[in-house]
């Protein structure tokens, strides 16, 4: 089942297209959370549109109010992913 999962996420253009997104941010340490690819399993077996996508960062440098225009600027950019 692991191998079965694992090939439906990287064969999956939306899954590819998140993680293009977070690499191209190039923040220090940014990672997909695990709801995604909890919601991404679940809407796979219920042949739903995926939906929800939570990704989280650290980077000490930057502010509060910058974190607030990266979220912005994300929405903005890529509204089919929320």
């Amino acid at each position: 089942m692991k191998e079965e999962l694992g090939k439906y996420l990287s064969q999956d253009p939306d899954i590819n297209r998140i993680l293009e997104i977070v690499k191209d941010l190039d923040l220090a340490d940014s990672w997909i959370c695990a709801g995604t690819i909890r919601n991404f399993i679940w809407n796979h077996y219920r042949f739903d549109k995926n939906t929800d996508v939570d990704f989280i960062f650290y980077d000490e440098k930057i502010s509060h109010q910058e974190t607030k225009e990266i979220e912005a600027n994300l929405h903005q950019r890529y509204p089919k992913y929320q």
